[in-house]
């Protein structure tokens, strides 16, 4: 529905790669057509593993440890606990879950020892698919993640320290959560032995397979990193601030090249391997490790989870998957509101920070992570192409430049074609974020939401009366 009230469709697929992504500004919603692949089956095996083991520090990380560097000390010790063997296997582990399955995704809850590994292919039979969760799983779920958000709203628990709340939040979700061991038969709860339920379901239930997640509030920051290329056969990696030529030149911005993503293709669209260049994992151990040792380092600043998916990349104009041909590392970090935000901010402006430090050992030149959109980004400094930080807002614009005109042109051709203008969708369906960033208006200020909902009444002098008392 657009700014006038008018309903029109959209179908051309060039326009779609902005129309299917427009944060709102192209209208109402009302209705979608999509074009689904064939069912298939989630085998769902998730488990926990050591820290250590389930994605390896790289070995950069490795050789500063124990050369002594006390910021890896941690990973000196844990190494210690293993033989190279068993360090390169689970390497090996790792870089095939990545590469071959379906769907690949890693937990570390604050602080524990062992990490969730949920990682699977589409390969499960459809005679054995079950619905999970089934509907008592479901409120079950919800009413964990409701209790969890009034357990954080009561005074006494934001009056812990905030290391502990890490600890017991995290303890508490890994204690809940599937650990088939090999040998074992597969189960969506472990603690129900009478009632054993067969992880294999339909994909959209292995892709959600948590409900009620809602009823929990976060503060969340995420970034998707590229994943890129190791240099080919014969050639040597290209240092930072180096180029191929002789006469050395500055690091520049890029993003990976290389064939079409796999993962997630179906059979007729994966690229053969000899078309495929080799990825270059080592990014994702230091992203994974880095969030690690920075939770390490600050254990009262992540209190829900470090989460780390790999996935594809995307042709929607604005997805900051965007040209990641081989791949993105989509990696975040979640915690409670009652972690103090200007400490919150200075964690994740830390983290993003570091984030933003990997090169493309194939050419030389910086990676580009892009944030999440929906996700908290805006308080945040990034480097520009000299290195300079500068506000994420001013930065977004500078790095998405080709894009953002690619997308108001063709917002632009839509409008023409129904009556209405680019004006029209500001004044209608902006605010004040977008306005900055596709319209250029001059000012961005960050917008800070209440505490609660005041609107509350009675409930909120009850919380009101007990925050007092226990502060």
């Amino acid at each position: 529905m657009d700014p006038n009230g008018n309903l029109h469709t959209v179908s051309d697929p060039e326009l779609l790669k902005a129309a299917a992504g427009a944060f709102g500004l192209l209208g109402v919603v009302t209705a979608y057509t999509i074009r689904l692949d064939k069912m298939s089956f989630a085998a769902m095996r998730p488990f926990r593993c050591p820290v250590e083991l389930a994605i390896p520090p790289p070995q950069e990380y490795i050789d500063a440890a124990k050369r002594g560097d006390k910021k890896y000390k941690w990973i000196k010790n844990l190494m210690a606990k293993h033989s190279q063997a068993d360090i390169d296997k689970a390497l090996a582990d790792f870089i095939d879950k990545a590469e071959n399955d379906y769907y690949a995704e890693w937990f570390w809850f604050p602080l524990q020892t062992d990490v969730w590994v949920n990682t699977w292919k589409n390969d499960g039979a459809e005679k054995d698919a079950t619905d999970i969760p089934d509907p008592f799983q479901v409120f079950l779920e919800w009413l964990e993640e409701w209790l969890a958000q009034t357990i954080n709203e009561w005074p006494v628990w934001q009056a812990m320290p905030g290391e502990l709340q890490a600890k017991l939040l995290g303890f508490l979700t890994l204690t809940q959560l599937a650990n088939v061991q090999p040998g074992d038969p597969t189960c969506t709860i472990p603690q129900d032995t009478d009632n054993l339920i067969v992880v294999t379901t339909q994909l959209i239930n292995a892709l959600h397979f948590r409900r009620g997640i809602q009823n929990m509030q976060v503060f969340d920051m995420e970034w998707e990193i590229p994943i890129s290329a190791l240099p080919g056969p014969g050639t040597a990696t290209i240092a930072p601030g180096t180029s191929k030529s002789k006469k050395s030149k500055p690091p520049r911005e890029a993003s990976t090249s290389g064939s079409r993503p796999d993962k997630g293709k179906a059979p007729e669209t994966t690229p053969s391997a000899a078309s495929t260049p080799k990825r270059d994992w080592s990014i994702t151990q230091k992203a994974w490790w880095d969030g690690i040792l920075a939770m390490e380092a600050d254990k009262s600043a992540v209190r829900v989870a470090l989460e780390m998916r790999v996935m594809g990349g995307s042709n929607i104009l604005m997805a900051p998957q965007r040209g990641n041909d081989l791949g993105t590392c989509s990696i975040e970090v979640l915690t409670t509101p009652n972690i103090p935000e200007s400490e919150w901010y200075s964690f994740c402006q830390k983290l993003s920070d570091q984030w933003n430090t990997y090169v493309d050992k194939s050419t030389g030149k910086r990676l580009i992570p892009k944030p999440h959109w929906c996700k908290q980004w805006t308080f945040l400094t990034v480097p520009d192409a000299q290195g300079v930080p500068v506000k994420a807002v001013d930065w977004i614009r500078t790095i998405y430049k080709d894009e953002i005109k690619s997308f108001m042109e063709i917002l632009r051709k839509i409008g023409e074609a129904h009556g209405f203008t680019l004006e029209d969708l500001k004044a209608r369906f902006g605010d004040k974020l977008l306005e900055n960033v596709f319209w250029g208006d001059p000012v961005f200020v960050e917008q800070d939401a209440p505490p609660w909902d005041k609107s509350s009444g009675v409930i909120n002098k009850i919380k009101a009366w007990f925050r007092k008392l226990f502060s």
